[in-house]
């Protein structure tokens, strides 16, 4: 079925109330949005009687969808990977809400990094399995030490690691070492105490 203006008018709203505020061009019956704050796409489109159409980009987001709807078996939009049918706007608006917080609290940068550097390498024998699974965890421990502190201090470089203690060997970030010291009442570190690791 091909929407008329008042269906699209309201398919429009569905995403613009619920995240998804960028319309693209539609692609056959699909509608597409996409989000200033976040990667993944969503295509929404109307069916035969009061029935919805929701296809997404990420499929880890439609499989930790709570909506167990029938399975789709109609032609999926270009860059779709899962759709989903709908009954009625109240479940179309909940859907849409509950894949936007989705895709904010499940990021997708690290995976994306972890694929394009892993498509080139074999995976055959353990050995190889055991780089690829290495690079995963240096891409993690990266991600960790490189944005989260950055992100709640608002900082635009790494922060570097340094060692409190040589007799304990203790390893912690600069500023939680300062807030710690700093709510304690404790005196700071002398300079020579402290060195770049």
């Amino acid at each position: 079925m091909i929407p008329t203006p008042i269906w699209g008018t309201l398919l429009e709203k569905a995403a613009t109330d619920n995240g998804f505020d960028l319309e693209g061009a539609r692609e056959g019956e699909w509608i597409p949005f996409a989000s200033s704050q976040t990667s993944p796409r969503i295509w929404l489109r109307v069916l035969d009687g009061p029935l919805y159409g929701f296809a997404l980009s990420r499929r880890e987001i439609c499989r930790a969808l709570a909506d167990p709807g029938p399975p789709w078996t109609d032609a999926l939009p270009p860059g779709a990977c899962a759709a989903l049918r709908l009954g009625n706007v109240a479940s179309l608006h909940r859907l849409i809400r509950r894949a936007f917080q989705l895709s904010r609290a499940l990021p997708d940068a690290p995976l994306q990094a972890f694929l394009q550097r892993t498509a080139s390498l074999p995976r055959t024998t353990e050995a190889e399995r055991l780089v690829v699974q290495r690079v995963g965890q240096d891409l993690f421990r990266k991600g960790l030490l490189d944005s989260a502190p950055r992100q709640v201090l608002g900082l635009d470089k790494p922060l570097p690691v340094h060692r409190l203690d040589d007799k304990h060997r203790a390893f912690l970030v600069w500023h939680r070492e300062h807030v710690f010291r700093m709510t304690a009442g404790l005196p700071k570190l002398p300079g020579s105490a402290r060195r770049e690791r």
